[in-house]
């Protein structure tokens, strides 16, 4: 369903998509393609996305990250540690130390 999704956005092209979990029911490996995809071909457009994936996160321009229904920040990606949003972000990720170092994977590191 989300390859069919995500197909039909070429069609429109449009310049704003939403995108409501694009990848989530969907195995690593497509996952990654779909990504790869959407930041390719949608690089022109504003797309607000819900995601429970940091990978699929840590490109975006901001992010908005919720915690227990309340929102924590809004943050560029390498502010994630700034604020000490890992806290957060572990308890949907796994443990505070797996998240940070995601984080510093991706050239994040706390100032």
């Amino acid at each position: 369903r989300q390859l069919v999704s995500l197909c039909c956005t070429f069609l429109w092209k449009r310049r704003i998509l939403s995108l409501d979990g694009a990848t989530a029911n969907v195995d690593t490996m497509a996952d990654h393609t779909m990504q790869q995809v959407i930041r390719d071909k949608f690089r022109n457009s504003t797309f607000p996305t819900i995601m429970h994936r940091l990978r699929a996160i840590m490109d975006s321009g901001w992010i908005l990250v919720m915690d227990q229904g309340r929102v924590a920040g809004f943050v560029a990606p390498a502010s994630l540690l700034e604020q000490d949003y890992a806290q957060a972000l572990g308890r949907e990720h796994g443990t505070q130390q797996e998240v940070l170092s995601f984080l510093h994977g991706y050239g994040v590191k706390a100032r």
